[in-house]
């Protein structure tokens, strides 16, 4: 492939002016760098055609950006990663059609945002930065009227602006591992807002979003959590929690995490009254009981691995309609109850790390000669 520097001509306006008659596979030629077609592999710089080779998505990493990139004119999806971008580099007239802008570590980006998202405030839907420090939130993306996922990550943001309210479309709102200490009040406002991701701020207390169906709380250091009516998705991961009294778990709940956490001995009632769950994960706690765990009728996948399990409940043969994926991996077990054999929809499970002797190993390997469908993981050996 022919790689060429491609010097672009703009107008009065610094417009970029693009190559006239070129056809989208002709402009893809004309580029200084090489990309694959319709690839999955992100560590490399790709483009997504339509059925007519029309270039609808870009991703580049790790390059030095041309701005002919701009002249695709069909263009919806653009992720820039770990890339170079030069003050020069204008959009061009053509690239009304993009709806998604992704950028990683990018060490120019403030003149992108002014001029490429400022003049896309119609069309864009997804705008993902990760990586790019500023501590507040740029006045050009609340323009964004059609911002359906805005994601803010690792980028030492210290406040979100009571004018997110403004974005009423949003619909995905992701600010992990910035330094937000409090959510604007204006945020339960976005009435359309689905997911809120505000894992490892400095937030201590919660806002009630009365539409959220999905909530990642992990490292914070809350003390109570609202009743979110509507939630079906939770995660606490590493919150130093050791009880959830003051915690309204909604009963819609359907997947929870609660791993590397301080929870002792029983799983909490909070959340054995949660019925319908489907996967709970309560690895790296000190669960040592599992009783009551048959009350969780619908569970599909529990993992329970680095705990201090001595032995597993029978209960959990009440289980045997449901469960496909069970982890007791790096607990303390010697022996394992002959009823999991009959658990007869599990299809994984884990129980490497534990204290079996070799004699066990192969006990558990003959108990389960009789029910081929489940696939056995311990130790040094997968049945």
């Amino acid at each position: 492939m022919l790689f060429v520097n491609v010097v672009l001509a703009r107008n009065r306006n610094n417009t970029l002016i693009c190559p006239n008659h070129k056809t989208d596979s002709e402009i893809l030629a004309l580029l200084p760098f090489r990309l694959q077609i319709a690839s999955n592999d992100y560590s490399q710089s790709s483009a997504a055609q339509s059925s007519k080779n029309e270039v609808i998505g870009l991703h580049i990493q790790r390059e030095t950006s041309s701005p002919i990139i701009f002249c695709f004119k069909n263009l919806y999806f653009l992720q820039i990663s770990f890339t170079n971008l030069s003050d020069e580099y204008y959009p061009s007239r053509y690239h009304n059609k993009l709806s998604q802008t992704e950028m990683k570590n990018s060490r120019k980006y403030s003149s992108l945002l002014k001029l490429h998202i400022g003049k896309l405030k119609l069309t864009l839907n997804v705008l993902s930065l990760f990586n790019i420090p500023f501590d507040h939130v740029p006045s050009e993306i609340i323009r964004l009227k059609n911002l359906t996922t805005l994601r803010i990550e690792h980028a030492g943001l210290k406040h979100l602006p009571s004018s997110i309210s403004e974005l009423q479309e949003l619909k995905e709102l992701y600010l992990a591992v910035n330094k937000i200490s409090s959510l604007p009040s204006e945020i339960v406002l976005l009435k359309k807002l689905k997911l809120l991701e505000i894992s490892y701020n400095l937030i201590y207390e919660m806002e009630l979003v009365l539409s959220l169906t999905t909530l990642f709380i992990s490292g914070l250091k809350l003390k109570m959590l609202p009743y979110f009516p509507l939630l079906l998705n939770l995660s606490m991961t590493d919150s130093n929690l050791s009880s959830l009294k003051n915690f309204q778990l909604s009963p819609s709940l359907t997947f929870l995490v609660l791993t590397q956490n301080n929870f002792h001995g029983k799983i909490p009632d909070e959340i054995l009254s949660l019925t319908k769950l489907e996967q709970l994960y309560l690895h790296l706690n000190s669960i040592t009981d599992l009783s009551g765990i048959s009350r969780l009728k619908m569970l599909k996948q529990l993992n329970l691995r680095n705990n201090k399990l001595n032995t597993v409940s029978s209960e959990i043969m009440q289980l045997n309609q449901t469960l496909k994926w069970l982890s007791l991996a790096n607990n303390n077990l010697t022996v394992l109850p002959n009823e999991l054999v009959h658990l007869r929809k599990l299809e994984h499970l884990y129980l490497f790390g534990n204290q079996f002797s070799f004699e066990q190993i192969l006990k558990i390997r003959t108990m389960f000669t009789t029910n081929k469908k489940i696939k056995i993981y311990y130790n040094n050996f997968t049945n």
